[in-house]
Order: C-alpha cells, then structure tokens, then sequence
C-alpha cells in the first residue's frame, strides 16, 4: 500500500474515534439532563446555585461633603495659596483675584463717607434754618393772600345802586311836568352809578386775579416747606444710608476676590491657574471630605426603588479591586427620579460604608445589591 493512501485512513480511524468519545462523554456525564427522559443526580442538584433574590445597581465613589467653589465677580487669578492634594481648614483663604481696582473703589467709598460725615453737622444747621425761613414765608404769603370779599361786597353794591339809580330816573321821564334840570340830574345820577358798577367790576376781577395767583405761590410755597421739613427728617436721621451701603458693598467685593474654604477637607482641583481670567459663576475650585466617602447609585429602577427601604443591608462590590466587597447600608432614597435619555427612570440612593478602605477613590465605580425578602418579591 502506498504511504499516501495509509495516511489517509489512519487520519480517517483517528476522525471517528474522537466523534465516538465526544458522544460516549455527553451520555455518561451531567450533561444527560439536556436529553428527554434525562434525571439530574443528587450531585447536580446539590451543586446548582439558588438564585438569590436582590435588588441590584450600578453606582459611585461620592465625598459626602464637596463643593466646587467660583468667584463672584470676574478678574485675573493672581495666585493659589494652596495645591492639589493638600488638606484644608475652614475658614483657610484659598486663592484671590487682583483687587487692584477694587481697593481703590473701595477707598473711594470710605472717602465719600467720611466727607458726608464731616459735613453732616453744618447740613443740619442749614436744614433747620431753612425750614425756619420757609416757615414764616408761608406765614407771611398765608397773612397777605387777597381777600376778594370787599371786592365783591362793593360789587354788589355798585350793582343795586346802578339798577336804583336807573329806576329813579325812568321814573322821572315818566313825570312830565317836572323840570328837564331834575330829569337830567337823575339821568347824571344813574350814568355816575353805572360808571361806578364799570370801575367796581374791574376791581373785582382784579382781585379775582390777584387771588389766583397768590393761591399757586402759596401752593408752591407750602411744598417747599413739606422738602425742608423732609430734608431735614433725612439728615436727623444720620448720614446718606446709601454712602454707608456703597462701603459695605465695596469691602464685600474685596472679601469675595479671595476664596475661603467652607469645611475641612481635601484639595481635589483647580479648575483655573494663576494668570487665568475668571468669570463670575467659573469652577475654580473644587474641595471634598475624602474622610466622609459613600456610594450613589446611577440606575436603581422603579423596580428596584419599591423594594427597598432606609436602613437596609448593602454589599457593594468596586470594579477596581478585583471584585473586592465592603458592607454598607442605605442612608437617603430620592424623593424624586430623574429620567434617562433611554426614557427609564433612576432614583438616587446614598449608601454609607460601615468600614471605608483608605485605597478608596472618589468616582470609583462599584456594583451594589441589596438583598430582599421572598415575599417581597
């Protein structure tokens, strides 16, 4: 035989010996339980796993106690006082803007303040003296305002004895026999009495005039006297309060050009370095208590948020150790869920760690579960 052709069958021997192992195996092993018919021994049973009923989430690494700090007011960062890393004291100044220009605003303010004070005493004099003098000139315009009365009491007069007068001397026309010297002598009565009626019109009306005018002067003359007695309500109450407000605000936006650390902690960043330009509301800083670490969840589902409680048992397991676990418990469930771009809805829930590793990161991102009870489920 040629050695081609043995080589052939040897390798075609060889081909169905390991088909008939392969199928003798799945007959005599566990796998059995796939065939119909096939009974699982007490072995297998034994070694199948219980599922175990829990609630379970994806989470992080979150100090409970941060805050990342912004300037109020823009301006170019001059310095940090303090690097990445460093542990921090409240109250501990952190990094200041170039106040410049905003201790001269504030020496300004302080300079207005202290001239209005230093004026103040002599505006007060001036402020009683002037409401005095407005006083006894309202007075003075209230003693000569016209009085129309007389006027128009000899008006009234003027008028009857026009119209007696006229009367007088109808009458006389009406008598024939008198003489034309008596007649004309009444005629000369009533023209005077009518020309007196013209003059004493005019004088009334005058009057009427007069009287206007000196009621819009004492009108005027009154508002005068309300401003001084209000302007010197103003200065008895003490200097300009807006003088007062302008330093405190000035000394409050020198204050604000430097950061002040809320809390003890940990430096974590700084988002902005010396020279940079910050703009009201920028990150600058950010500080943590990387003593007070806990765990939020990401995607704890509606489900899940239904089956568990403040107080209950956690084990969380952190990705970067090699699936190492740490007990904690459930400290805070949000009241209010927040809606992925996938539509589910996620409620945060904060979890405490009952003994925190010191090789804990912030952001480290672990698994939770949260065991229930069957009837729960």
């Amino acid at each position: 035989m040629k050695p081609k052709k043995l080589a052939l069958i040897i390798g075609a021997v060889l081909v169905v010996v390991v088909l008939a192992g392969i199928a003798g195996n799945a007959l005599t092993s566990g796998n059995m339980q796939g065939l119909p018919g096939a009974t699982p021994t007490l072995a297998e049973e034994a070694a199948t796993p219980v599922a175990e009923l829990a609630v379970r989430a994806r989470g992080e690494v979150i100090p409970a106690l941060r805050a990342t700090l912004s300037y109020q007011n823009s301006g170019r960062v001059v310095e940090w006082l303090v690097e990445e890393g460093q542990q921090i004291k409240a109250g501990q100044s952190l990094g200041r803007l170039d106040t410049t220009q905003l201790e001269i605003a504030l020496r300004e303010a302080e300079i207005k303040l202290a001239e209005a004070e230093a004026e103040h005493p002599r505006k007060l004099a001036e402020a009683e003296i002037a409401l005095q003098n407005t006083e006894a000139q309202l007075s003075k315009e209230r003693t000569d305002y016209p009085n129309i009365t007389e006027a128009q009491v000899r008006l009234q007069q003027a008028i009857e004895a026009e119209a007696d007068a006229l009367e007088e001397f109808n009458k006389a026309k009406e008598r024939m026999w008198e003489p034309d010297k008596v007649r004309e002598g009444y005629e000369h009565a009533w023209e005077q009495a009518r020309d007196d009626l013209v003059i004493a019109q005019a004088n009334y009306e005058s009057a009427q005039r007069s009287q206007a005018s000196s009621s819009k002067g004492l009108q005027m003359r009154e508002l005068d006297v309300e401003k001084a007695r209000l302007e010197l309500e103003r200065l008895r109450a003490g200097v300009d309060p807006a003088l007062t407000l302008a330093v405190e605000r000035a000394k409050g936006e020198l204050d604000a050009a430097t950061l002040i650390a809320p809390f003890d902690g940990t430096v974590v960043e700084l988002h902005l370095h010396a020279g940079d330009w910050a703009q009201p509301g920028q990150e600058a800083i950010t500080l943590a208590d990387l003593d007070s670490l806990q765990i939020e969840t990401t995607d704890l589902d509606e489900w899940g948020i239904t089956h568990i409680s403040v107080g209950d048992p956690v084990t969380i397991t952190f990705n970067a150790f090699d699936n190492k676990t740490l007990a904690g418990q459930i400290t805070d469930i949000a009241l209010k869920g927040e809606k992925l771009q996938t539509g589910d809805m996620v409620y945060k829930t904060t979890i405490s760690l009952d003994n925190p590793s010191q090789d804990l990161r912030w952001g480290m991102t672990v698994r939770v579960t949260i065991p229930i009870e069957e009837s729960e489920e």
